[in-house]
């Protein structure tokens, strides 16, 4: 069973149907059904009613309890109202219920108004719901709903509050905040690594346009496809882009191409004769003695004469340059800072490689937000 919630004026309107209806296996409607609660219905933590109650859903979050096979909808308006239904593995909606987030909003309303004196004339809204590592975050403000409200900018202040709505299992705040371990979830890390290495290749499908920044990357995630092949569909798509650069080019890629039907090979680095003949833009060199960059992984390079260099997160090509990186905040994956590096080589940047930043604009591993190299 499939439910669709959506907030309406003053109320929550949720649609459930059968999963087969949803991927198109079974036409019959006859198990749709709809269920449409009020606000002013829902409870609250003091247990009170509004016969009005008008304010929009601002929020809506989702939670899923493998361990208990249930999945929670949480909700928060704009009036400060918050609550959760849970629907179990029988798809059976719950009573709705207040979460422990919505307590403590309460308690931050109860002292605004007793600091100012406010007689109650309070309210709480809601402006957003989020959860991490079974933590939920609510960010929200608080106003005064009997006068004409002023404040100075420094006033202007929200409060995110975090939660643990899961009772039967706390967390584990030694484990909270670090970084996410690639190693004990490999299979995860692999298929983010697909997502970005069958863009670059499907990009790679159409015409380069003779712009060897795109042919250099387009050649970095075929290789990428071949260290860690897993996936014959990538490898598939591997094989013919470097078909193609092998026809555009003039380069030999017939080592490659014979490795896209084997799973996680290694390419060796390629002799400086390979270099200056057609098509040895495409193959990466140590930038500090010169010698070829062997593939045989897609997180570092290292060349013969040892010189470490660790490869970019989305593009896979070597990060030889200083100051033109960013990071990931949680995993520490080192990126391409794609605006520092076409300052750097005066717009020289293919704009594949541009989409591809563009396209992909946080962390493929844990969807941050990048920092700068410092």
């Amino acid at each position: 069973m499939i439910v669709l919630a959506v907030g309406m004026i003053g109320g929550v309107l949720a649609l459930s149907f059968p999963r087969s209806v949803c991927d198109g296996s079974e036409t019959n409607i006859a198990g749709i059904k709809t269920q449409e609660w009020l606000c002013s219905s829902l409870p609250t933590p003091e247990g009170e009613s509004f016969p009005r109650y008008l304010e929009h859903v601002s929020s809506f979050l989702t939670t899923l309890a493998e361990q208990h096979n249930t999945c929670t909808l949480q909700m928060g308006t704009l009036g400060g109202l918050g609550t959760t239904i849970t629907m179990d593995q029988s798809s059976a909606l719950g009573p709705w219920q207040v979460p422990l987030w919505m307590k403590v909003v309460e308690e931050f309303r109860e002292d605004y108004d007793l600091d100012r004196d406010l007689g109650g004339y309070t309210a709480a809204r809601v402006w957003g719901l989020s959860t991490y590592r079974g933590l939920t975050a609510a960010l929200f403000t608080r106003h005064p709903t009997d006068m004409v409200e002023y404040r100075v900018a420094s006033n202007e202040r929200a409060i995110i509050i975090f939660t643990n709505e899961n009772t039967l299992e706390a967390p584990d705040f030694s484990t909270l905040f670090a970084p996410h371990s690639v190693d004990s979830e490999p299979q995860f890390a692999r298929d983010q690594r697909e997502k970005a290495i069958s863009s670059v290749l499907a990009s790679g499908e159409q015409d380069m346009g003779s712009n060897e920044e795109d042919e250099k990357l387009v050649y970095a995630a075929a290789c990428c496809a071949i260290v860690d092949g897993h996936n014959d569909s990538i490898r598939a798509q591997a094989r013919e882009s470097l078909e193609r650069l092998a026809n555009s080019t003039g380069a030999d890629l017939s080592d490659e191409i014979s490795k896209c039907s084997l799973e996680s090979s290694t390419i060796l680095a390629k002799s400086i004769d390979q270099q200056t003949m057609p098509g040895g833009h495409l193959f990466e060199y140590c930038e500090i003695c010169e010698t070829g960059l062997a593939w045989d992984s897609v997180n570092e390079a290292q060349c013969a004469n040892g010189h470490l260099l660790v490869r970019c997160g989305l593009s896979f090509m070597a990060i030889q340059e200083p100051g033109i990186s960013k990071y990931c905040p949680i995993c520490r994956t080192e990126y391409f800072d794609e605006d520092l590096l076409a300052r750097v080589r005066k717009g020289h940047v293919g704009p594949k490689f541009m989409q591809l930043f563009e396209a992909f604009d946080t962390c493929i591993f844990c969807d941050m937000k990048f920092q700068a190299s410092v």
